[in-house]
Formats: structure tokens, sequence, C-alpha cells
């Protein structure tokens, strides 16, 4: 796959490629000439790789030291020019907890800066390490925090926000309850300390929230959420 790519930036098909990946009979016809997950022998296998980003699910019977083998083995990869791979690596329960933890990844290892996700497809390449094709922006930890408003304390820097205080903070400034048992904080150092006062943050029991199973999502709501990642480009 990564070769036929090469070809089409070569051509100046770039955009071209790009179109081609949205359409699902596209798709379906790359699963019949490139190896992909459908080739896989599931029995077989003991460990897989899904996602791009560090994520890898073990299959089969005597996981734990399969698990601690691959992570030995991730610590001691090198990229080609002799740097390690990746800077860290943990099993799943060292990040963390709840009901559905065991639907999670069984490790979780963060490549070193410079790393890119191959591609869309399952067996984008036949190397370990390739080159990058086409790839106009990737992820990164460290993100951007910005607020404001009103209720906002302005001309301040924040330091140590983090992904997860954005929800509950959200929930707040809607006037809304915060789960208890939900991740981050609420980022009242950023609000007016006036305002803050006036408003206490509401938060109710995790027994209060429902039971687990409804959180799972029906039929015609799997079906809305597929066509809005359709619309955004993340599904073909």
């Amino acid at each position: 796959m990564q070769n036929l790519y090469r070809l089409f930036f070569k051509a100046g098909l770039a955009n071209w490629r790009r179109r081609l990946d949205k359409r699902e009979s596209i798709e379906s016809l790359a699963r019949k000439l490139f190896l992909s997950y459908r080739d896989i022998d599931w029995n077989q296998s003991k460990a897989f790789g899904f996602g791009g980003y560090g994520q890898i699910y073990l299959n089969g019977e005597g996981k734990e030291k399969v698990r601690d083998e691959i992570i030995q083995l991730l610590q001691e990869m090198e990229m080609p020019a002799g740097s390690p791979f990746i800077d860290q690596a943990y099993k799943r329960e060292d990040l963390y907890h709840g009901g559905k933890v065991s639907s999670l990844p069984d490790i979780i290892f963060i490549p070193r800066q410079g790393y890119v996700d191959p591609g869309d497809f399952e067996f984008f390449s036949n190397r370990i390490f390739d080159d990058v094709i086409g790839a106009s922006g990737t992820h990164s930890p460290n993100g951007i925090f910005l607020i404001w408003g009103e209720k906002v304390q302005s001309g301040r820097t924040r330091q140590g926000v983090k992904i997860h205080d954005l929800a509950p903070t959200v929930l707040y400034l809607m006037g809304l309850p915060v789960p208890g048992d939900m991740d981050g904080r609420v980022l009242l150092e950023t609000l007016g300390e006036e305002w803050v006062g006036n408003h206490p943050v509401q938060y109710t029991a995790p027994e209060e929230e429902g039971p687990e199973g409804d959180l799972s999502y029906s039929q015609e709501e799997e079906k809305e959420i597929k066509e809005r990642l359709k619309g955004l480009g993340y599904l073909g």
C-alpha cells in the first residue's frame, strides 16, 4: 500500500488518493489486493496492534507473560538512527480504572516524538519503519488551552491543564452537576473569584447516575454516530 501511495504522489494525484480513501468500494478492493486483518489467523495470534498509536491487544492464553515480553521488546526497540523507539510503555491498569477497563488495550506505549501513524490501512508497509507519505498533520501529547468569556479571569497564564479537565469545566459553566466519578477537575482558577464564590460546584454521587448498562448505544444512535464520523472524514 505504501508503494501505491508513492505512485499517487509522484503522479500528482494526492487529492485523488484522498477521495479514493473515502469510498467504501475502493477500501473493499484494497482489502482484496493487500494484506488486511481479514488474512490473520486469530487462533494463532498472541497479540495484535490496532489504532496506529501504541495500542496492543493480547489474544489467547498466557496473556501476562506475553505482555511482559512485548513490553521488554518495545523498550529494547530502536529506530534506524539508533535512538529508542518509545518513551514509555504501560499496562492498561496502570492508566485506567472502572467497569470498562477490560475492553481497553492490554498495552499502551508512547512512541518518541516524530513517529507518525503509518496510514489508514492495517498493513500499510512491509517495513517496521518507513518514510512518511502524504501526512498533512498528526497528533501531539501537548496542546493549547484557551478560555474566554465574562466569567473568566483575563490576562492569566495557566499551567498543568489536562484534557480530561475540560469536560467537568464545561458542565460547570453550563450550570450542570459534575459526575462524582468523572476524571479531571473544574478549572476554577481560570474564573473570577467572586463568580465562583456565588456558584459552588455541584457533584452527583456515582450511584445516582444510573446503571452502567445505560451507557450503551441503540442501533439508531450508533448509525447517527457513524454518519457524523463519515461527515468528518473518519469513516469511509
